[in-house]
């Protein structure tokens, strides 16, 4: 747990640095001597055969769509544990175990994954982009309410996706929270302050380490609001554009009263909280 939720602290504090907060991997000294095939080659060697060493792009597509690859998960775990092994030597058998139990709940994310909202998704965005070039062609007004339907539709089809997908994700015991991450971000826990640590001397700068705790602040502020109740009225709204009929004008008002109560709530967890030196994320990063 410790490791998956180090590495997406680290990656988090890369996009807000700029800098890798990841510690350097020296690259490997061994290679495979001249004339030896190694795995890799070998696999490669036989992804080609699989689709066609000169196929054009048509064939290549059918030899996809026909041809599948599959391994039992004892094999994919085993060549999950070696990779961990080679990344760290020194990693226990405990945390592998625990690496291994946080892919099998994305597993079980993925595959929570309705397939329905998925059909949903990509009924709506070809309806709509059918309805688009339709309106640029002849700017029939029809068309226009089409593109609404058809985005509505794709819109809730995606936020029914993440409404699952964020549920699962919370329910995991295995996969890092918010909560974990923002630690990891904050420069004023033990373990936010050894990421931190981590970073090049360039980057460790008081505005840095500011801009830092301010964002750990903001983010442990927003994780207060349900975001299910978010969610859930981003679809509605959506449900309330797909439907392209009278019904979306007599859902208006009762989801114009949503939005503004959530608001509101928002507003009132804002002001009653502590968000550290806003500055420091608002101004211009120094160095």
């Amino acid at each position: 747990m410790n490791r998956i939720t180090t590495l997406i602290g680290a990656t988090a504090m890369t996009a807000v640095v700029g800098m890798n907060a990841a510690p350097a991997q020296a690259a490997s000294p061994f290679e495979p001597a001249r004339g030896v095939v190694s795995a890799t080659d070998e696999a490669a060697d036989g992804l080609r055969l699989l689709l066609g060493r000169n196929g054009d792009e048509q064939t290549l597509r059918r030899n996809l769509e026909q041809r599948s690859v599959t391994a039992p998960p004892e094999v994919f775990e085993r060549l999950v544990a070696e990779a961990a092994k080679r990344d760290n030597p020194g990693a226990s058998a405990g945390e592998i175990d625990r690496i291994l139990a946080a892919l099998r709940d994305i597993a079980t994310i993925i595959g929570g994954v309705k397939p329905m909202d998925v059909d949903r998704v990509f009924k709506g965005i070809t309806e709509a982009s059918m309805a688009v070039a339709e309106l640029q062609a002849t700017g029939n007004l029809d068309a226009a309410r089409r593109v609404l339907c058809g985005s509505g539709s794709a819109a809730a089809g995606s936020l029914s996706i993440l409404s699952d997908v964020v549920r699962l994700y919370e329910a995991s015991a295995n996969l890092p929270q918010v909560a974990q991450v923002l630690n990891l971000l904050d420069p004023r826990t033990p373990e936010g302050a050894k990421l931190f640590a981590s970073l090049p001397e360039l980057a460790r700068t008081p505005q840095v380490k500011a801009a830092l705790v301010a964002l750990s602040d903001i983010g442990r502020t927003l994780n207060k609001v349900d975001k299910h109740k978010v969610i859930a009225l981003a679809r509605d709204w959506a449900e309330a554009a797909a439907r392209c009929d009278t019904s979306t004008v007599l859902k208006l008002p009762e989801l114009m009263i949503r939005t503004v109560d959530l608001g509101r709530e928002v507003l009132g967890i804002l002001v009653r909280s502590n968000l550290g030196d806003l500055s420091a994320i608002l101004a211009p990063r120094l160095g």
